[in-house]
């Protein structure tokens, strides 16, 4: 494993990353359009502030691409675009980064996406740049993303209590997950064991 990050690698860099039919690539506008239509399958999903409407995926794009605190992806499947990822609140210092702002469209949840572009990122993260720990955090009431994050192999590390105010006005309670370098292994294993075809996603 890496101990620090890696000659020539930038972690403020959306490098294209592949595996079979799932790629992701620096979002940009001619995602657009796709994104548009992946994100309107998704219905109201009040705890989640960064999935936009339809409307407002352009804006969302924008926002993200010229923020300095995001590295973001397009998630594209067989060459659609349908939904978002990013790597921030970057710390080369100290090794770390936060991962999520993650959507994807409901046509393609439960369909071994998710764990395909966690295998990605997460191989960006220890192998390419040689951080120590890759942090997640999500509502305390989304069950989803909890479940997934923890079938994932990260560790719960604690909530933030009354940690933000939704744009619905509601306050959030922050769960803080974290995979470490030395538990990547492990966790790289499990990824790859639930793509392999025939097993549980």
């Amino acid at each position: 494993m890496n101990q620090h990050t890696s000659r020539g690698a930038d972690p403020r860099e959306a490098v294209t990353m592949q595996l079979g039919r799932v790629r992701l690539e620096a979002l940009g506008s001619s995602h657009v359009r796709d994104l548009g239509e992946a994100v309107g399958t998704l219905g109201e999903a009040w705890f989640l502030d960064h999935v936009p409407a339809p409307d407002g995926v352009a804006e969302q794009v924008q926002y993200l691409t010229s923020s300095e605190n995001y590295v973001p992806w397009a998630v594209l499947v067989n060459g659609r675009a349908v939904g978002v990822t990013c790597m921030y609140n970057i710390d080369q210092r100290n090794r770390h980064c936060e991962l999520g702002y993650t959507w994807l469209s409901q046509k393609v949840q439960g369909a071994g996406i998710n764990p395909v572009l966690k295998l990605l990122l997460l191989t960006r993260v220890f192998e390419e740049l040689g951080f120590m720990r890759a942090e997640f955090r999500c509502h305390s009431m989304n069950w989803q993303s909890r479940r997934a994050l923890e079938k994932l192999g990260a560790t719960c590390e604690g909530e933030l209590r009354r940690h933000r105010v939704m744009n619905n006005g509601t306050v959030r309670n922050s769960r803080i997950y974290s995979i470490l370098d030395y538990e990547w292994p492990a966790v790289k294993c499990g990824l790859e064991a639930r793509l392999t075809p025939g097993r549980p996603q």
